[in-house]
């Protein structure tokens, strides 16, 4: 490597902080009493400073070489089920534009849009390493399985994936991204629907837009520009924007969504 002959395709396993200060455990350690308290809960490594917005020294993932490389991605938008078998391929094309041969390493995180309990802001769920010579193109795929999504629910004492909208974010680093793709995960949701459920996720309910007619009369005909001014955002703070159009009396309204939500969660539980 020192002569050339061969270029450096290591990635950081571990995020490198500008000053011990940034850590996650900088006011806890050595901890008082021979007791240390590990107080990142599930914000370890790159997910404690995504969370806190703490620009690191160096990033999870990332790695250096001796040549550059051009990479291109379908901009389209991904399905997934709700299940931990399920799969979806992002294709790449990669291309060496340096005069030495060498990889390079794709990854792509994923981040939802209001999740039910508490998540980090996105999370490794793929990758691919590609070597190539100077002036070679490949095709590639970076695969997502769908336990990779996943997370655990104490309250439901499991592991479970959350139907709903995420953001893929493809890059060379945890920092470092050059596309984003939306991804729909689509199936049964554990947490029911409510307030919280996204007007995505209504917009594909018959049943959750016909509960809402009830008290928006135009409901129907305004969801094209709900789902465009509100995409990925929950029912809730879209009924929040759009309440003092139809009710005087914010209580009044709240009561009439809240009634509303109850009557879609029944119909939905009772598919089951």
């Amino acid at each position: 490597m020192i002569y050339g002959l061969a270029s450096p395709a290591g990635r950081l396993a571990q995020t490198f902080p500008r000053r011990y200060e940034d850590t996650p455990s900088a006011l806890t350690f050595p901890g008082d009493s021979r007791e240390v308290i590990y107080g990142e809960d599930i914000f370890v490594g790159y997910r404690y400073y995504d969370k806190r917005g703490i620009e690191p020294a160096y990033p999870f993932g990332y790695g250096l070489g001796y040549t550059k490389f051009r990479i291109e991605t379908e901009k389209t938008d991904f399905t997934i089920q709700a299940q931990e078998d399920a799969r979806i391929s992002i294709p790449i094309r990669i291309q060496n534009i340096g005069n030495y041969a060498g990889s390079e390493v794709i990854q792509v995180y994923a981040g939802q849009k209001n999740p039910h309990i508490k998540k980090p802001v996105r999370e490794l769920v793929g990758f691919v390493k590609v070597y190539l010579k100077p002036g070679e193109t490949k095709e590639a795929e970076i695969l997502i399985r769908g336990d990779a999504l996943r997370q655990y629910d104490p309250a439901h004492g499991g592991w479970c994936i959350d139907p709903g909208e995420y953001t893929l974010y493809i890059g060379r680093s945890s920092r470092d991204f050059f596309a984003q793709a939306s991804l729909h995960v689509e199936g049964r949701s554990i947490y029911g629907i409510g307030t919280h459920t996204t007007i995505n996720e209504i917009a594909r309910l018959d049943f959750a837009v016909a509960c809402l007619k009830e008290i928006i009369p135009d409901f129907e005909d305004r969801l094209p520009a709900f789902l465009r001014d509100f995409d990925g955002e929950s029912l809730g703070e879209v009924y929040a924007s759009v309440m003092d159009e139809y009710y005087i009396n914010s209580i009044q309204g709240l009561r009439k969504i809240e009634e509303a939500c109850r009557k879609m969660n029944e119909i939905y539980m009772n598919s089951l």
